[in-house]
């Protein structure tokens, strides 16, 4: 029984007990994105499908719904679409940074002071609260509106009723359509998808094997 918990590999543990003074600091700081920056850049990359997946969604709304769009899904410029597509920039503004905190870390980590470890981990914990938590509440409201459509005209009538403005009704932004936002999250969800991989095998190539984390979770 001793072998085989002697066999678990704790990362924390691993982290604190070698010697990357980054990772020794960034466990033992508390933050409510704690994970390595390639989980995270996994996350930021499904938030941008989610949104991609709002084009689909909006074309197989129900008709009367549909109507409300001013135009066909792919065209159409709704007030929600804002919304989304500033979620967007602001994860995919967070996964450029943090990408380029974890390549600077890991070109930075064979003279890595306790003030420059602070700082990259500084600048790691406000790209995530952005990224993950600003942007990422904006596509997941962005979303809610979305599906409401499917619900009926009489929840979307409801509410306009409501609130008194209609998140389908027409934003007035000609530069930007639904077929648009929803083909720059997909590219902006592959990129940060690669961009997860290729630090993740930076990482480990460089620092070692201890050190990379999976892209897919802690």
């Amino acid at each position: 029984m001793r072998d085989r918990d002697d066999d678990i590999q704790d990362p924390v543990a691993n982290a604190l007990l070698g010697d990357s003074t980054y990772e020794q600091l960034r466990q033992l700081r508390y933050s409510p994105f704690g994970q390595p920056i390639p989980t995270k850049l996994v996350w930021q990359s499904g938030l941008l499908f989610l949104l991609a997946l709002m084009l689909p969604v909006m074309a197989a709304f129900p008709a009367e719904v549909r109507a409300m769009l001013g135009g066909t899904a792919v065209s159409s410029s709704p007030k929600v679409l804002i919304l989304g597509l500033v979620g967007g920039i602001v994860v995919f503004g967070g996964g450029l940074a943090l990408t380029a905190v974890g390549f600077l870390r890991v070109h930075l980590e064979p003279r890595m002071t306790e003030q420059l470890a602070h700082r990259l981990l500084g600048m790691e914990d406000v790209a995530s609260l952005l990224g993950i938590g600003t942007g990422g509440i904006a596509i997941l409201l962005t979303m809610a509106y979305v599906l409401m459509g499917y619900v009926g005209i009489r929840a979307v009538e409801w509410y306009v009723d409501t609130m008194g403005l209609s998140p389908f009704a027409p934003s007035g932004v000609e530069l930007v359509s639904v077929g648009s936002v929803a083909t720059l999250a997909f590219v902006g969800s592959v990129a940060l998808l690669v961009a997860s991989q290729a630090l993740h095998m930076e990482i480990r190539l460089n620092l070692g094997e201890e050190h990379s984390g999976s892209p897919l979770g802690d």
